[in-house]
């Protein structure tokens, strides 16, 4: 897959950089390794790499390569359920992001600062982050940013049980990525418009919305949002009697990828977690996916994954 050819080439980097003693070139190469693996749901490995980045950053005394290795352990500390954790570590980032003044990698500090928060409970201060980080990217220019934030302020309110002001911020995103052919960022809002549905009851929109989520986290190989959506269909099918809730619950819970998010909202079916990182891991997700989606998607799904 391309996630795969990216992981490749980019070791090659970090060794060839490594071998020059180009430093700074060696610790580009560690940060983009780690978001390539957390994108993909490899966690451990993506640690490992940002802590990897993070030390070398350091000992450079390179600012922005500290704010970046930062800013990826918190968003994988968030993916796996250590709110607290990821909050202090965006807010490092976003100390130095205002001292330096990159309003760029202030915003991005800011969503990582108040997902944290949000996951916290922290509503107002939560708002507040996501809306300057809003303001920023529309004056710079952003759409995928923009849609970002949009998404995440739709967050605070559907956890305020404001349905309509969260439905209004997720079309509003999902607008803004189909624009520009942004399929993850559209995958996004879909599964959260997914979710509002399954809320209300309605459970055929529920399915087709999250549906039409999941083949556009397919078609890029986003595995951790692939198995948010499953984690939602779970839920959708089990409102239905379907016993595909089991079996999805079953893979979302046993997945190495599966971020904490998804695996909180399948605790109350009870099962187990006992296949946690077996190998066959990937290819059960390729099997599930393939049969809920159109046989055309197949093959894309297939190489995709």
């Amino acid at each position: 897959s391309r996630q795969q050819e990216a992981r490749a080439w980019l070791e090659q980097g970090v060794t060839l950089f490594r071998d020059k003693e180009d430093r700074l070139e060696q610790l580009f190469c560690l940060n983009y390794l780690a978001a390539v693996m957390q994108h993909s749901g490899d966690y451990v490995a993506a640690t490992t790499h940002g802590e990897a980045a993070l030390r070398l950053a350091r000992q450079c005394a390179d600012v922005h390569g500290v704010v970046v290795a930062q800013n990826i352990l918190s968003q994988i500390a968030y993916e796996v359920g250590e709110f607290a954790r990821a909050q202090r570590l965006a807010q490092i980032s976003l100390a130095l992001d205002r001292e330096r003044g990159n309003n760029w990698s202030t915003a991005f500090s800011l969503v990582n600062v108040g997902r944290a928060l949000l996951a916290l409970g922290e509503f107002a201060n939560a708002v507040a982050c996501f809306s300057e980080a809003l303001k920023i990217r529309k004056a710079i220019g952003d759409p995928r940013g923009t849609g970002y934030c949009l998404n995440l302020l739709g967050d605070v309110a559907a956890a305020q049980d404001n349905i309509d002001e969260a439905r209004l911020r997720y079309h509003d995103a999902l607008g803004l990525f189909e624009g520009i052919s942004n399929l993850q960022g559209a995958g996004e809002s879909l599964l959260r418009l997914g979710r509002l549905a399954l809320v209300a009851g309605d459970l055929a929109v529920a399915e087709r919305t999250l549906l039409e989520a999941l083949r556009r986290a397919s078609l890029v190989g986003a595995t951790p949002l692939q198995l948010g959506v499953l984690a939602e269909l779970a839920v959708a099918f089990w409102h239905q009697g379907d016993p595909r809730a089991a079996e999805l619950a079953e893979l979302v819970l046993s997945h190495n990828a599966t971020r904490g998010a998804s695996r909180a909202r399948l605790d109350w079916f009870g099962a187990a977690a006992s296949a946690a990182g077996e190998p066959d891991c990937y290819d059960r997700l390729r099997e599930v996916v393939a049969s809920l989606l159109p046989v055309a998607d197949s093959a894309v799904v297939a190489v995709e994954i």
